[in-house]
């Protein structure tokens, strides 16, 4: 275990091996297990909602399992949030915003629980280091550890007035930004740049110039977003990653070790 959230007199704890452990604590001198819940993934960090209603837990490879616990004895599963993420080790809720960690190296994420059993990403950091892993709230700021290295970010709320539904973007280009990590041997994280909302073709291709595999072929909004590339039944080698979006194109080499 490497965290537990104590909801008197319930103990919430996730195991590894198991998953989602709730321990009836009233009685310190005889602990017993009130329930349990077995996780698809490998059940690694918890926290609660501050009205005690909800638990964010993250399962790891299997992203962020959401239970409703207002019977703290029935966990009852209304909610999972995968999509890019790849490997959570870590999430820290403050009010409607849950904070996550992703140790594959994409570094912070940030969602939107206004609806508990459905989170929303409105923001996200890579940061440099090689695995994210903690997350601290102090003084309205991030403190992000990074394995490598150790970030501050600054909350700022949304701007308001009549231009706030108007979306501004800093990102000027189509293309791949980076790859990590790479050379890969399992997965590998694709993060691309879109300067304009666009259909995005991203397709993976030999060096002798064949398309092996379109991994993506669908409409992103304006923005930084992200792709776990699966080594899947690759064979190791080099081979050329391909964005295609707005009628421009960009190239990335990538190596696979197996």
């Amino acid at each position: 275990m490497r965290n537990v959230k104590v909801l008197w007199p319930y103990l919430f704890a996730p195991d590894q091996a198991f998953g989602l452990y709730v321990l009836d604590v009233s009685d310190p001198a005889n602990i017993r297990e009130a329930e349990s819940y077995a996780t698809p993934g490998s059940a690694w960090w918890i926290d609660l909602s501050s009205d005690g209603e909800y638990a964010y837990l993250s399962d790891f490879d299997e992203g962020i399992l959401i239970f409703d616990i207002s019977d703290p004895t029935v966990p009852t599963l209304i909610g999972q949030y995968k999509e890019e993420l790849a490997e959570v080790t870590h999430l820290l809720v403050s009010g409607d915003s849950l904070y996550v960690a992703d140790g594959q190296g994409i570094g912070l994420h940030v969602l939107d629980i206004s609806d508990p059993g459905d989170p929303v990403e409105v923001a996200y950091h890579q940061t440099p280091g090689a695995f994210g892993h903690h997350i601290v709230l102090a003084n309205n700021l991030v403190h992000f550890l990074d394995f490598t290295h150790f970030e501050i970010f600054q909350i700022v709320s949304e701007p308001t007035g009549v231009d706030e539904t108007k979306p501004t973007s800093v990102i000027s280009e189509y293309r791949i930004e980076s790859v990590y990590p790479n050379p890969f041997n399992a997965t590998a994280r694709v993060l691309f740049s879109l300067a304009k909302a666009a259909h995005v073709v991203l397709e993976l291709y030999s060096m002798d110039g064949e398309r092996v595999e379109t991994l993506l072929d669908r409409l992103y909004e304006a923005g930084r977003h992200t792709h776990l590339l699966r080594a899947g039944a690759l064979a190791s080698g080099a081979y050329i990653l391909r964005l295609s979006a707005h009628g421009r194109a960009h190239s990335y080499g990538i190596t696979l070790v197996k």
